[in-house]
């Protein structure tokens, strides 16, 4: 998954695109450490931005030989009024099949009316809304064509005239009711392009969704919803902007999207062969009903499923409704039983006042829903999250998981760990869950990891202490064949303290944590540690590894691990850069993007120092053969 990245004018054509105009638009194995085969989930090849995915979305023509139905509805009174030019429809004077007035030919007006079109069909369709045309509807539900075949799309519901530039058709959703704008409860083969929706919750019921792909399985306990596509689709103001039932629904694509505020979830489900991919989240999930339990993308599945994608989505902010101030709950969340996931080239940014509550990526186990979790044979690659909170990147019961290439950076001083695998034990055993084909009532165990090329920062502010990268935990769950190699944490703070009632407490700050026997690893070495005022930290030079308090060197004597591990300055050249000496706001973050190697390929004294890894590194640039670099950037 690469080249991935944004810059300053990507973002601003996405902005141009997502909120305002638009047109028509087995896995293999792989060496580690030249040691031990690993699993590797097949990566597919990208699109390479979310720019770049929108524009290819819109460039979409309407599907050939398909009939096609308009609507125009020219009202006004709502927040957003239809352009001039406008052409009002009507359902009893015009027929639906001319975006113009000849004679009886001429749009349909109300959604209804054209639903009720599009579900009867039984070939290709296209259900064509005006360009600037505003409509108000309670609930439409879209059931299609039931028998298109997999792998097709037969039916279409988006803007007209295609390949145009006119401001998005707007859809309102209801107000403060348990409801769905757009419901696709039955049918398959179909794609919604090029719209924009809006709704009204206030966060009070969690229950208004803009979209929902699902089936009744109590009515229809054999069918299945598959091929269905949301491209391009502004998604504001809902409980739930997006929800996928994961069980019923396979081939499922959410691309391009621009999710705005939506207070408990931006996108949640999951599914088979399910990609949420090059989707754009800013201010979505924060904390309801007491407890900090919404997402922007929350990747939930009550049973076990396949092939999941999860690439180039942007992450910003946290919904603001009931008054929060700062991240409180987990960005990108994970609580799932998928074998073979790739979840690569995401960007997690929150504020630098976020919580030890907030969690920036996390993948783990921590829910009391009644199934088991498990990532089996998944890919955390080339991700990018800053002031992630407690634990930036967590991942567990992930047995053959290759963690690499990820950017870690903690500029908050509630920052705790970097990358924590696990973050937490598995479950032998799960209350009120009942075991089938689909459910296990246990987690799988933490094993087999590979944890390599990564980079971790904790800057000046991040001053509350420090567990770089933790690999392997206790309480009797399996632990074999962990591999920890070319990272490099850094920990720049002077002080690791924090206040609570008016005392300082002191915090240690350690590079990275062991937590179980020697055993357990078959590879540690090749690793960065650079803390340059350890001398001011309880622990001081006894850092580099927590769970026995040893210095480097007491560690590799005793254990025989980090034989060419290193305690050197990365070189990382933050004082050029506003975001590290007083940004204001996150925009600046941006130079991540498009100064990412400029700021964090490393120093002569890690260059060339690491073993042989990942082919290319996070921004795409590829990797020496013989003596590649330690850390995310070569």
């Amino acid at each position: 998954m690469r080249e991935h990245n944004m810059n300053p004018p990507l973002l601003i054509l996405l902005a141009s695109i997502i909120l305002g105009l638009t047109t028509s638009c087995g896995g293999g194995s792989i060496a580690v450490g030249n040691t031990v085969p690993i699993y590797q989930p097949p990566v597919q090849p990208p699109l390479s931005t979310i720019a770049a995915a929108v524009a290819d979305i819109v460039a979409t023509p309407y599907l050939a030989g398909s009939t096609i139905r308009y609507l125009s509805d020219c009202q006004k009174g709502y927040a957003i009024q239809p352009s001039a030019g406008c052409v009002q429809g009507d359902d009893t004077l015009f027929d639906g099949t001319s975006p113009t007035i000849n004679g009886p030919h001429g749009p349909w007006q109300t959604l209804s009316k054209g639903a009720t079109w599009f579900n009867s069909q039984t070939s290709a369709s296209t259900l064509a809304l005006a360009q600037g045309g505003v409509w108000k509807t309670d609930q439409i539900d879209l059931t299609g064509n039931s028998s298109c075949a997999s792998g097709q799309i037969c039916g279409e519901i988006r803007e007209y005239p295609p390949l145009g530039t006119g401001p998005k058709p707007v859809i309102y959703g209801p107000s403060l009711v348990a409801a769905s704008t757009i419901a696709f409860s039955m049918g398959n083969g179909q794609r919604m392009m090029n719209l924009s929706l809006f709704g009204f919750a206030d966060g009070s019921t969690g229950a208004q969704n803009g979209i929902f792909i699902y089936i009744n399985k109590a009515l229809y306990p054999t069918l299945f919803r598959h091929d269905v596509s949301i491209l391009n689709v502004d998604i504001t103001g809902f409980d739930n902007g997006l929800r996928s039932a994961e069980v019923t629904n396979y081939n499922i694509t959410i691309r391009g999207n621009h999710f705005y505020s939506n207070a408990q979830e931006g996108f949640l489900g999951g599914g088979n062969k399910c990609d949420v991919s090059y989707n754009y989240f800013k201010d979505n999930g924060g904390v309801l009903f007491g407890s900090a339990s919404s997402h922007a993308i929350y990747i939930a599945t009550h049973a076990s499923v396949t092939d999941m994608t999860v690439v180039g989505n942007y992450i910003e902010g946290y919904w603001k409704g009931k008054g929060d101030t700062s991240c409180s709950a987990g960005p990108l969340t994970f609580h799932a039983a998928i074998t073979n996931l790739v979840v690569s080239g995401n960007t997690v940014i929150e504020d630098s006042n976020s919580k030890n509550t907030c969690w920036g990526l996390s993948a783990n186990n921590i829910t009391a829903a009644a199934y088991g979790s498990y990532l089996r044979g998944a890919l955390f690659s080339d991700n990018i999250v800053v002031n992630g909170g407690s634990a930036a990147l967590g991942v567990s019961s992930c047995p053959y998981c290759v963690i690499e290439n990820n950017l870690i950076i903690a500029d908050n001083p509630s920052a705790n760990t970097g990358i924590s695998a696990p973050p937490s034990a598995a479950r032998a055993s799960i209350a009120n869950c009942t075991t089938s084909a689909t459910n296990q009532c246990y987690d799988d165990p933490s094993t087999n990891y590979t944890v390599r090329n990564n980079t971790v920062l904790f800057t000046a502010n991040a001053n509350a202490g420090m567990t770089g990268i933790q690999v392997g935990i206790g309480g009797g769950e399996l632990q074999a064949g962990h591999n920890v190699y070319n990272n490099t944490v850094s920990y720049l703070a002077t002080t690791a303290s924090w206040s609570s009632n008016g005392n300082i407490y002191q915090n240690p700050v350690y590079c990275f944590d062991y937590k179980v026997a020697a055993s357990a690893y078959t590879l540690i070495d090749n690793n960065n540690c650079y803390i340059p005022y350890s001398a001011n930290f309880t622990n001081g030079a006894n850092n580099w590894n927590k769970t026995t308090s040893a210095s480097l060197s007491t560690w590799r004597g005793a254990k025989r691990f980090d034989t060419h591990s290193l305690t050197s300055d990365p070189g990382f050249v933050l004082s050029a850069y506003p975001y590290f000496t007083g940004r204001t706001d996150n925009s600046v973050m941006y130079q991540l993007f498009n100064d990412g190697t400029n700021i964090f390929s490393p120093s002569a004294a890690l260059s060339g120092k690491g073993m042989n890894g990942p082919l290319l590194d996070i921004a795409g640039a590829s990797r020496s053969p013989t003596a590649p670099s330690i850390g995310a950037y070569e």
